[in-house]
């Protein structure tokens, strides 16, 4: 699980309704990414540059990544 590699949006707000959507991006050996995604917005506020081998991997490290993301 890794939380380096996350592209953010700087115009975030702790307070809002973020959430984290886990993403299948191809058919090679590891295809999952993750998303943190706020309430309202289409564009994500941050996604992973790494992929994952399972949806699971992906979804820790996102859920990691968001504990980060609102720190």
């Amino acid at each position: 699980m890794s939380t380096q590699g996350v592209e953010r949006d700087e115009d975030e707000s702790p307070s809002q309704d973020f959430s984290v959507v886990v993403k299948n991006r191809g058919t090679d050996s590891k295809p999952w990414k993750w998303v943190i995604y706020l309430a309202g917005r289409k564009s994500p506020m941050a996604s992973s540059r790494e992929n994952f081998a399972s949806m699971a991997e992906a979804n820790k490290a996102g859920k990691e990544a968001l504990k980060k993301f609102l720190e």
